[in-house]
């Protein structure tokens, strides 16, 4: 989808992917880099009030 090849290039869409999961209440997620998807997570509900 982005042309990255490597994952550590595709953290951004997953970022992205996580973020909209997060916004629709979705409660479970399969990832890697989950340290980072933590924050995306956080910083989404921080958005959302």
């Amino acid at each position: 989808m982005t042309g990255k090849e490597g994952p550590a290039q595709r953290i951004f869409g997953t970022a992205a992917t996580v973020a909209l999961c997060a916004a629709a209440g979705v409660s479970i997620v399969r990832l890697h880099d989950v340290a980072e998807m933590v924050d995306v997570v956080r910083v989404t509900y921080a958005i959302r009030g």
